[in-house]
């Protein structure tokens, strides 16, 4: 795979494929962070795609200094997988007159599993409080100040709303791209895989910390060149890229509540997995015997060339040589587990997307039931009789189904070739079936 350095800045710039081919937003995103006095290290995978805050695939390591609003679409976001003794054989099999395990599966899990972003993503009843002291050392929201700006008070009261939420959304799906599938590997073996993140909590954190940094910024008089905040301004501060120092109380803070997203996220994944397996292993026997969670979307301080610094990371994980990660394939292609390969340059890191995008860029089609334009209920049409035609089951609640071309890309079992100097494919998982928003 080619690897493009451009030098000629603050940090270099290493771009993980041919930057000419990517969207020209995207490089120019990218470039910007690198330009930036306190960027000490940038990488840029293949899977870049222009989106709120930084592109989805940065590796961004600073010095001194933390960017609130760069991960802004879902801190703690990731994919976790559950590999099992379950024969895929036996859950996907039709016995006469029955439908399959795994369609029954899929059914129970559209029932009991809330997802969406609205009224229906939370239980309705309270969840299993075994995170009593998990929610004893959550953070207070930070106080603003008088008088405080609108934004920064209705920031404020967003992230108190979902954080009152937050117990009862343990353990559900959410909205955008986020799925809970069901695959296999060569040997036959069913792994379930989620991905998700921390419902909300994660972006309210990021936009109320960078409405406090921006603030902080404008104060120091610490402008970043870039998109005018404000209609008719000919410069200001650009607010992806409003920075708050990482010792400093509030930079200290933030990263405090970015760790407490990435744990309610990782027990989001746990709890969602165990819920899909309890369903299939009521039905046929086996049992789990491995377990993968890998975060693409974080911020954290991490040793780099023998200094730490803050790495932020969006939909790019960590990898070390040798560790197992979890790449999302597509729905037609199935996910890969793969190791990485170490690669410093890369910051030790692989792409979220090997195939989907994440979050990046805007779905070419929502689906569903209901009066909708004629295009896109053919494109509903089209999308499912491509999946039910590679022989992959289909759930979502109240008949929605979020699907891109980045969805739906490639010929299964392809290893797509953007990993090839990142990570060593693992296994390559054949979709069987998806729960979808």
């Amino acid at each position: 795979m080619r690897t493009i350095l451009i030098e000629d800045m603050h940090a270099p710039a290493r771009f993980w494929g041919d930057p000419d081919g990517a969207d020209p937003a995207a490089v120019e995103q990218a470039l910007r962070l690198c330009k930036l006095p306190f960027t000490v290290a940038a990488s840029f995978m293949p899977n870049l795609g222009a989106d709120s805050g930084f592109p989805t695939g940065t590796v961004l390591a600073t010095d001194g200094y933390v960017i609130p609003h760069g991960l802004s679409a879902d801190l703690g976001c990731g994919m976790a997988a559950a590999r099992t003794s379950v024969s895929a054989s036996e859950l996907t099999a039709r016995p006469a007159g029955r439908v399959s395990a795994l369609r029954t599966v899929l059914d129970e899990l559209a029932v009991q599993v809330p997802a969406g972003d609205g009224p229906g993503g939370s239980h309705t009843v309270a969840q299993d409080q075994s995170m009593d002291d998990f929610w004893r050392e959550i953070l207070p929201v930070p106080g603003l100040g008088h008088p405080a700006p609108t934004e920064l008070v209705e920031a404020k009261a967003e992230l108190s709303r979902l954080l009152a939420k937050a117990p009862d959304r343990l353990g559900t799906l959410g909205g955008g791209h986020h799925f809970l599938e069901l695959q296999a590997d060569a040997e036959d073996r069913v792994w379930i895989v989620a991905h998700t993140g921390s419902r909300g909590v994660g972006a309210a954190v990021c936009r109320l910390y960078d409405g406090l940094a921006a603030g902080l910024n404008e104060r120091w008089l610490s402008l970043v060149p870039g998109r005018p905040v404000l209609p008719g301004a000919r410069e200001s501060r650009t607010r992806d890229v409003a920075f708050l120092p990482s010792g400093f109380a509030d930079g200290q803070a933030f990263l405090k509540w970015a760790s407490f997203c990435l744990v309610y996220a990782t027990e989001n994944r746990a709890r969602l997995i165990a819920q899909a397996e309890a369903l299939m292993l009521a039905r046929l026997p086996g049992e789990r015997t491995d377990y993968i969670d890998t975060p693409h979307t974080m911020v954290q301080t991490e040793r780099h060339r023998g200094r730490m610094v803050v790495m932020h990371r969006k939909g790019a994980p960590r990898a070390e040589p040798g560790t197992p990660a979890c790449v999302a394939g597509s729905a037609l292609t199935g996910n890969l587990i793969v190791e990485g390969l170490g690669d410093e340059d890369a910051l030790f890191s692989v792409p979220h997307g090997a195939g989907r995008r994440g979050a990046a860029g805007t779905p070419e089609a929502l689906l569903s039931r209901g009066s909708v334009l004629d295009a896109l209920t053919t494109a509903r049409e089209r999308t499912m009789a491509d999946l039910h035609g590679a022989g992959v089951e289909v759930a979502t609640r109240d008949g929605a189904l979020l699907l891109s071309s980045d969805d739906m890309g490639g010929p299964p079992g392809k290893a797509p070739p953007m990993l090839d100097a990142l990570a060593r494919p693992v296994h390559r998982l054949r979709p069987l079936g998806l729960y979808r928003t």
